[in-house]
């Protein structure tokens, strides 16, 4: 290449560069498929090369093998071997069943949920809900439609928030200590209940709090 035209090509090069720099939608998309190739690709492709090739662990187990050499010991040993039952197999239709019987809980309970519904009243399309159904009773508006109900739905879909949070917490209470810390001191069920254990999870209900509220109000803007 003469330098004329390599004088050209760096020229070029500086021009897309510059051009680069107030694309900052092109230089997001390129950082994001580097981290994607260095966290996701790097050890998928490392997987793939392991389970083709023999590890130190299986020189006792196969004799001749040498480290690193390509084979199909691994898929032959998962696939066909002694033990593919318990290694493969029955995890599979455990997790085909479980995973079948999740999804077909969810579509009765999700239909039966879309066609009576809990809170409506005949008053609006003229469908009873389930509460009408059930008890012959009709709720008021105010019970079928508006703050109450989205109140209700809303905190069955985040009550998981808190769940996680306060479960952790209460782990790590010893509660055989705190009984035996209690009754020493002459307190009560619920003495220790409220100066013992709630102060111990008090910080992760207003953890859960903060990430609740903040979580409703951001989908609700």
């Amino acid at each position: 290449m003469s330098s004329s035209k390599r004088h050209s090509a760096v020229k070029e090069l500086k021009f897309t560069l510059t051009k680069l720099r107030y694309r900052t939608d092109i230089i997001i998309s390129i950082a994001f498929i580097v981290v994607f190739v260095f966290l996701i690709l790097g050890p998928l492709f490392q997987i793939i090369y392991t389970s083709l090739t023999y590890q130190s662990n299986d020189l006792r187990m196969v004799r001749d093998a040498r480290v690193g050499q390509f084979t199909l010991y691994h898929y032959l040993r998962v696939f066909t071997g002694r033990l593919s039952r318990s290694l493969f197999f029955k995890p599979f239709i455990n997790s085909l069943l479980v995973g079948g019987g999740v999804t077909l809980l969810a579509m009765v309970v999700g239909t039966v949920l879309a066609w009576v519904l809990i809170f409506k009243n005949d008053r609006i399309a003229g469908e009873k809900g389930m509460i009408t159904s059930l008890f012959g009773i009709t709720p008021p508006d105010w019970f079928s439609y508006g703050f109450f109900p989205i109140i209700i739905c809303s905190g069955l879909h985040y009550y998981a928030y808190s769940f996680l949070l306060v479960s952790g917490a209460l782990r790590t209470v010893d509660s055989q200590n705190l009984k035996e810390a209690g009754a020493i001191a002459g307190l009560k069920k619920g003495a220790v209940l409220r100066k013992i254990t709630f102060p111990i999870v008090l910080p992760a209900l207003s953890s859960s709090f903060v990430l609740a509220t903040t979580t409703i109000l951001k989908r609700s803007a």
